[in-house]
């Protein structure tokens, strides 16, 4: 009996000094993410944002993002209708195979939550102004010709088996406006590499060729090239995506 009553104690003690382990996180805890994508949001989420240290008098500086508190994410751990409708997303852009395991902790949490995009795949982007931006672009006239757009996609990278590849005409920090360049590094290492830049005025992207677009969120950072003669003047930034359904936001 006292024999039988060590071994108990001796195999509840290890449970305890197992368990303690955990709690102090002695022993690293993990989680596997199945697909690279993260989570999808809908594009009635979708905001203009404007920068709150524009560096140029009167320029036009803003990125447009899944900004609403009360989104609902579809993702790994949502059920029922929505569970099915992620499945049916990461199918669709081929992202099933990612079965990565990281360590559960702020940076690996983090560095996952950037991979959060837009239910719908994004065909085009269009910028037009409430009054005249000048004499050469009117109220209502496409302003994607002095628009910059940096922005990213992470479809190389899962079209690839999710290894890094070095793009042949890689974006660099001497091309980028000065006022977005600080975006390239900080997405490279928010993402490690996993994303392609993408950098351009707006009438040279094109955006059919992108599956999904951004990261965390960001659909991409703008820059007027030429700053409005009005300073007051609003701006719309008219998206389209691939369902035929189009969304207009308004400046505020």
């Amino acid at each position: 009996m006292m024999k039988k009553n060590k071994i108990v104690f001796i195999y509840l003690l290890c449970l305890f000094l197992l368990s303690l382990f955990y709690s102090c996180e002695l022993i690293p805890k993990y989680v596997t993410y199945k697909s690279y994508i993260d989570a999808f949001v809908g594009k009635e989420s979708l905001r203009i944002i404007h920068s709150p240290d524009e560096s140029e008098e009167n320029s036009v500086q803003f990125r447009v993002a899944a900004h609403d508190p009360k989104v609902k994410m579809i993702a790994e751990n949502s059920t029922g209708a929505d569970k099915k409708q992620f499945d049916d997303l990461v199918k669709k852009y081929n992202d099933t195979s990612y079965n990565r395991k990281f360590i559960i902790n702020d940076l690996d949490e983090i560095r996952h939550s950037n991979n959060l995009f837009i239910v719908e795949k994004i065909t085009d982007i269009s910028i037009t102004s409430d009054t005249d931006w000048n004499k050469d672009y009117p109220a209502g006239a496409s302003l994607n010709d002095i628009f910059l757009i940096f922005s990213c996609s992470p479809d190389t990278y899962i079209s690839n088996g999710y290894k890094i590849i070095t793009p042949t005409n890689p974006v660099t920090v001497s091309m980028i406006d000065e006022r977005l360049r600080g975006l390239l590094s900080a997405i490279n290492i928010s993402s490690g590499g996993t994303t392609t830049p993408i950098y351009g005025t707006l009438s040279t992207i094109e955006f059919e060729k992108y599956n999904l677009l951004g990261i965390s969120g960001i659909i991409g950072w703008f820059a007027s090239t030429i700053s409005p003669d009005n300073p007051n003047i609003n701006i719309k930034v008219t998206i389209k995506f691939d369902d035929g359904k189009i969304i207009e936001l308004q400046d505020s």
